[in-house]
């Protein structure tokens, strides 16, 4: 099943708003711009706001970080994909249907040329960070889902500390609500500095560590005592109530859909 909130955020107004007629709200105004000045120009060019990667539902560990990064090799969903394959992808973004049809394969992307590129160092460094926490090598996308506090994509956070406010205060209290989620793991200074350090949201507590370009140890034991990270090993085994979730009549692709989908973005 498909929530809703998937498609409230990847059809967000403010977004939606810029690539129409290229007006918008002064906050968003730089990272909205961000792709037009990387050459995007009609709809089809301009990748959509990005709700979560993963099970949100269910993945037991909600990983928060800054905003999603920008490339115009990466086959990505944008406005002209039917909504189906829009909710598969970032549902399903990391699941294994083998190196060509995957939307990600060993933690790199699916290009648009049918290629794959380096894995994606901040996933891989992620992933480390969630061996620590749990003590056995995750899945993506299922022991854990990866969101952001601002859903517009740019490279270097451009725009990302302006957008802040008006993206979290629509969006990251309904993403928190509907999220399986025991443990929050806030990635970065900017998640940090926008959750004012608190120690929990909706009673999920939140680890807080660096974003993996920082200077700084990366390790969860370099933040966290090792009876901290038992501790929220055993809040990871416990049982939680999860708020109740608004579901669309949408119905995901069939895998034979994804593959002549994938092969025809490939075509093209």
């Amino acid at each position: 099943m498909i929530p809703s909130l998937l498609f409230e955020i990847s059809n967000c107004k403010n977004f939606t708003k810029f690539i129409l007629s290229e007006t918008g709200i002064q906050s968003c105004k730089d990272i909205l711009e961000f792709q037009k000045n990387k050459g995007a120009d009609r709809i089809e060019d301009f990748q959509i706001p990005e709700p979560w990667s993963g099970d949100i539902i269910n993945a037991p560990i909600l990983v928060l970080s800054s905003n999603p990064a920008y490339s115009t090799k990466e086959i990505y969903p944008n406005s002209t994909w039917p909504k189906s394959m829009i909710a598969d992808f970032f549902i399903n973004r990391f699941k294994d249907r083998g190196e060509i049809h995957s939307w990600v394969y060993n933690n790199k992307v699916l290009n648009k040329d049918g290629t794959r590129g380096r894995s994606v160092s901040y996933w891989s460094s992620i992933n480390k960070r969630i061996e620590e926490l749990i003590g056995y090598t995750p899945k993506p996308g299922v022991n854990y889902c990866i969101t952001e506090i601002v859903h517009c994509k740019s490279s270097q956070e451009v725009g990302v500390k302006k957008a802040l406010s008006e993206c979290s205060s629509n969006f990251l209290n309904k993403i928190i609500n509907i999220s399986g989620a025991k443990i929050i793991v806030a990635i970065g200074s900017i998640v940090e500095e926008g959750l004012i350090k608190k120690e929990s949201l909706n009673d999920i507590p939140i680890l807080y560590l660096p974003h993996p370009n920082a200077w700084e140890p990366k390790k969860l034991t370099d933040h966290y005592s090792n009876e901290e990270v038992l501790r929220f090993r055993d809040i990871l085994n416990s049982k939680s109530e999860r708020c109740r979730v608004e579901y669309t009549d949408i119905i995901l692709p069939t895998e034979d859909e994804i593959s002549k989908f994938i092969d025809a973005l490939m075509d093209n």
